[in-house]
């Protein structure tokens, strides 16, 4: 996984990747319980911190503006546990724990929602302010009081050394809450999985939202009040048709970015302004209409726009590409040309040429 914040996340995790060993070599129960007050008081671990930093340098990451210690404190908040039995069969023994921690898998989903709400809130489509992902987590830490208890079986093997782990890998994940599945679950690390994230919150924003989103505003006409009630009726059918499917993830030779191709379903703008024009020349065409001033006239070609963007409008399936950058040890959408934007509009370019011929 390619994220800095999965560092943190598996701080507590890595630690126990040690054997557990050098305490108590014939006492499971004894040794254990080291490996888990270790967790307790995890700013003062000096193996974990320093496991910490090596990976920081072998995979060329950076951790958040956090010290290690805090961050480790922070994620491990109100770690508890509870050695409930343990039992020795011959070169094999088990241990049952109690473990309190924080519910990871909410956390992590919290954390994901949070970067992606801020990250579209800033500012309109393709003008998103930078993010201070260190504060996005801060809050959701601070935010965060949903707290877990679990009660999981060990099993560990004897060795030269004392005793380890039969399966590290699965114990690593239960002994810190599923902090490894769920940074995994969460998609952060993840291009694809946070584009899927992305067009599923575009696909659930309301219409206002959604138009405010997509600058849509005096999108067919300066003419109020027609203009706003166009402008919202138009948001609406986007959202209404609004669908996609990934179909690939391409690397570039950068490796922070990946272009995504994808079929995006939306509303069909073209043939909403071919059929406009068939009805606007036959409003011309009715002689009832040729008293009309000029400005008469534009409120009710106005008016028969508005018509159609209430009606239910047809979709269109258009392929484009969405390119994910990482920034931060975040994946999101690296919006600096026109053509995701025109075509979440309905295929835009051919929209206006088709208003042109």
């Amino acid at each position: 996984m390619n994220s800095r914040y999965l560092l943190p996340l598996l701080l507590a995790a890595l630690s126990l990747s040690l054997c557990l060993s050098g305490c108590a070599l014939h006492n499971p129960k004894a040794q254990l319980k080291e490996q888990l007050e270790a967790l307790k008081h995890p700013e003062t671990d000096e193996d974990l911190l320093n496991t910490i930093h090596q990976l920081d340098q072998d995979k060329s990451l950076q951790l958040l503006d956090y010290d290690h210690g805090i961050l480790a404190s922070r994620l491990l908040e109100n770690y508890d546990y509870q050695i409930q039995s343990s039992k020795i069969t011959g070169e094999k023994a088990e241990v049952t724990i109690k473990l309190t921690t924080r519910n990871m898998e909410q956390l992590m989903d919290a954390y994901r929602s949070e970067i992606l709400n801020r990250y579209i809130t800033s500012g309109p489509m393709g003008q998103a302010s930078a993010l201070d992902c260190t504060d996005i987590l801060s809050d959701i830490l601070n935010s965060s009081s949903e707290f877990q208890t679990r009660r999981i079986t060990l099993s560990l093997i004897r060795s030269e050394d004392g005793w380890a782990y039969e399966a590290p890998s699965t114990v690593l994940d239960q002994l810190t809450g599923g902090l490894i599945t769920s940074i995994e679950n969460s998609g952060l690390t993840s291009a694809s999985a946070m584009a899927q994230a992305y067009l599923d919150q575009l696909k659930e924003m309301a219409p206002e939202t959604l138009r405010q989103y997509l600058s849509i505003r005096h999108f067919f006409s300066d003419q109020e009040p027609q203009a706003s009630s166009q402008d919202l009726a138009y948001a609406a059918q986007i959202h209404k048709n609004l669908d996609y499917q990934i179909l690939s993830c391409e690397q570039t030779d950068t490796s922070a970015l990946v272009n995504l191709s994808l079929n995006l379903t939306t509303a069909d703008l073209p043939k909403l302004f071919t059929a406009y024009k068939d009805q606007l020349n036959t409003l011309k065409n009715d002689p009832a209409l040729l008293k009309l001033t000029d400005e008469e006239f534009l409120i009710k070609s106005s008016d028969l726009l508005l018509n159609l963007l209430e009606e239910s409008m047809t979709s269109v399936t258009i392929e484009t590409s969405l390119p994910m950058t990482q920034t931060n040890g975040v994946w999101l959408p690296r919006i600096e040309t026109n053509a995701f934007s025109d075509a979440l509009l309905g295929n835009y370019p051919e929209a206006i040429s088709v208003l042109q011929n």
